[in-house]
């Protein structure tokens, strides 16, 4: 609904407004990083310049939702990959400041059916938070056949 509970090792706080939709950009921006939610009616799509990751050309993305931060996503040039994801976030590590995120992906390999980054670093204002390295995924959901049949025109 409109309330969420927290736990933190500090204690627990029921967020509601602003302080609950802070919290929960983290987990809209990693669901979007699968890139097909952010095609639905919800998100609004501009090009924006590539930028270099790791000396190969991407191409940008700007996506913008009315409940979070826009978040700038970018592809390979090459293989359109998703190679990097920033936006700004407030969380509990970093205080109620809102900060710089940038995600990183790449070691990109196939899961089952899906081609997915197995490696995974997650910056907050330049400083190292996250690195991870996926091993397996189980997906229990199934995507709309259309997303795989030439649109119609």
């Amino acid at each position: 609904g409109d309330q969420a509970l927290l736990r933190a090792p500090t204690g627990e706080r029921v967020l509601s407004g602003d302080p609950l939709k802070e919290q929960l950009t983290p987990t809209r921006l990693a669901w979007a990083m699968f890139v097909f939610p952010v095609t639905g009616d919800a998100y609004s799509l501009h090009s924006i310049p590539g930028i270099e990751g790791d000396g190969r050309p991407t191409v940008g993305i700007k996506a913008s939702h009315a409940d979070q931060r826009d978040a700038s996503f970018y592809f390979d040039k090459e293989t359109y990959r998703i190679r990097k994801v920033e936006t700004v976030v407030v969380t509990p590590q970093t205080g109620r400041d809102p900060v710089k995120s940038e995600a990183f992906y790449w070691g990109h390999r196939s899961f089952g059916a899906a081609m997915m980054p197995s490696k995974y670093t997650l910056l907050y204002a330049g400083k190292l938070f996250v690195e991870a390295e996926t091993v397996d995924v189980k997906v229990r959901a199934t995507l709309d056949p259309r997303w795989f049949s030439a649109a119609e025109k």
